[in-house]
């Protein structure tokens, strides 16, 4: 299976994992100590729903713009962000959007193409490192973060039919 950010965008499970990760990463800002996100996996940070590539899978229909609809209560902090902040946004927007001043990020994306819309993004937030390597590998290499709480997000592309067992084992 080849899982390509832009082409599901905004589907019914991208936005489960994003309103998940929203409630994680405010659970973090309750305490004043700052933490550190690893976004092992991390896209191009936005995606435009009106693409080709979105709409050839039209994915977006029963996820996200079904969402900003019916707005259901428990989602309105996540739906509240994804208005405010334009193009839909991938996980490295939406963590963005909720770090406080001592708080760090890092988005690790393989793909050079992927990489360079991320990389304009947060090209001077001295808040966010952006890395053209492997997540996986990343994990050893940043990990633990100085910080001392920090939250791993890992949503891979599965671009190789035994990537998950590879990882895993």
């Amino acid at each position: 299976m080849n899982y390509r950010h832009a082409y599901h965008a905004g589907n019914f499970a991208d936005c489960f994992k994003h309103a998940l990760l929203v409630a994680l990463v405010d659970s973090f800002a309750r305490k004043p100590t700052p933490y550190f996100v690893l976004d092992t996996h991390a896209g191009t940070g936005r995606y435009d729903l009106e693409t080709e590539a979105a709409r050839r899978t039209g994915e977006a229909g029963a996820g996200i713009r079904r969402l900003l609809v019916s707005r259901p209560p428990p989602l309105e902090r996540y739906l509240n962000l994804v208005k405010t902040l334009g193009l839909y946004p991938g996980s490295p927007t939406l963590i963005r959007a909720l770090m406080r001043p001592a708080d760090r990020l890092a988005c690790c994306e393989l793909h050079a193409d992927d990489v360079i819309p991320l990389r304009r993004q947060f090209h001077h937030d001295p808040q966010v490192e952006v890395h053209n390597r492997s997540g996986w590998e990343a994990l050893g290499a940043l990990l633990p973060p100085r910080e001392k709480r920090g939250l791993v997000f890992i949503d891979p592309p599965f671009e190789s039919p035994d990537e998950f067992a590879m990882q895993m084992g």
